[in-house]
């Protein structure tokens, strides 16, 4: 068997204040920017879905190393997301 394992880890010096390190992590997954996904007996599993996600911006925002992203490159980076996620249910069925 074999087990992989990734995660988010929200870097703390400098990049983003202490104290927002959680809600960082928890808006990567609300926006699909962060996917919680896994194979479980070979099958592509979505752990957390989200109905209604939340604008990538409002996750990029968090952070300091994505601050010189405008408007347009948010709303690139949103595109890419969505069609990211929308693969990955297709994969999921």
């Amino acid at each position: 068997m074999l087990i992989y394992i990734y995660f988010h880890h929200v870097q703390q010096v400098g990049d983003i204040p202490p104290n927002l390190g959680i809600e960082v992590a928890r808006k990567a997954v609300k926006s699909n920017f962060f996917p919680l996904i896994e194979f479980e007996n070979g099958k592509l599993k979505i752990n957390v879905e989200n109905k209604n996600p939340i604008g990538v911006g409002e996750f990029l925002k968090l952070s300091n190393k994505f601050k010189h992203l405008r408007d347009e490159d948010i709303a690139f980076i949103q595109e890419e997301v969505n069609s990211r996620m929308e693969l990955i249910k297709k994969l999921a069925l």
